[in-house]
């Protein structure tokens, strides 16, 4: 998205259950985003909402959506918020150069370290297919379940 100069005014999570039920929930920001923290933060909340921790989801979907390419913005003076969104873009743009140049695997959250579920592996094979470097099994991403 970045890469389009592309941003969003609405993130939308979406679950589906074993029994294949949708449920979904949405937030409209007021002002479009392409920060990946923010993104990701907006998305945790809303699966928090939407998911009982216990019942087992064959989906797990994450849509930006109401997309702008026109690049405006109010930050505030009076806290600390514009500069931390002016850190996050610059973080956002070093981690998308970096994995430009060295392929998509090269950084990621350490969150995703630990991962011990077999997620990502449609992921990996698309990013094969289109000749890029899919994610190094050793990360985690690839363990086999007991």
């Amino acid at each position: 998205m970045r890469a389009d100069a592309s941003k969003a005014f609405c993130v939308v999570v979406t679950i589906r259950s074993n029994d294949f039920k949708n449920k979904s929930h949405q937030i409209k920001l007021r002002e479009p985003t392409d920060g990946t923290t923010e993104v990701y933060e907006i998305a945790k909340k809303l699966f928090a909402e939407l998911w009982n921790g216990k019942t087992p989801l064959r989906l797990l979907g994450i849509a930006l959506t109401d997309l702008t390419k026109e690049d405006y913005a109010q930050l505030s003076l009076f806290d600390g918020a514009a500069e931390k969104k002016i850190r996050s873009k610059k973080l956002d743009r070093t981690v998308d150069e970096l994995r430009s140049k060295y392929g998509r695997s090269t950084i990621r959250r350490g969150a995703l370290l630990q991962n011990t579920h077999e997620v990502g592996r449609k992921y990996d094979a698309q990013m094969e297919e289109a000749g890029e470097q899919p994610r190094k099994k050793e990360d985690g991403a690839h363990h086999n379940r007991p």
